[in-house]
């Protein structure tokens, strides 16, 4: 994979870009051991897309707003898709995006 050296935002990034994860809000499933041994981390969901924020949060606002856009049946606006996101579990996330959305804390 190669990435432009301005996308990296910090050395931390860089091996966030090329590190295999398991996504999973089932944590006690996955002892940190076990994945390790695969060279794999275990990451809850929360932790992955505030991964993903700090590395591209411009990348994430733009998919965010596809998604709320693309949703009909309901129509959702961003505020109410970061609500269900929250109340699905992202609860750090969503907060991060509100931020980048301005949006403050419903």
């Amino acid at each position: 994979m190669r990435v432009a050296r301005s996308t990296l935002k910090r050395p931390a990034s860089a091996s966030a870009l090329v590190r295999r994860a398991i996504v999973t809000f089932n944590l006690d499933d996955f002892p940190a051991e076990r994945p390790a041994s695969y060279n794999i981390e275990a990451k809850h969901p929360d932790d992955f897309v505030i991964d993903t924020i700090d590395l591209s949060p411009g990348a994430v606002a733009k998919v965010i707003a596809e998604q709320a856009s693309a949703l009909k049946n309901p129509p959702r606006s961003i505020p109410e898709l970061l609500d269900t996101r929250r109340d699905q579990g992202l609860v750090r996330s969503v907060a991060r995006l509100r931020d980048l959305f301005g949006t403050g804390d419903t």
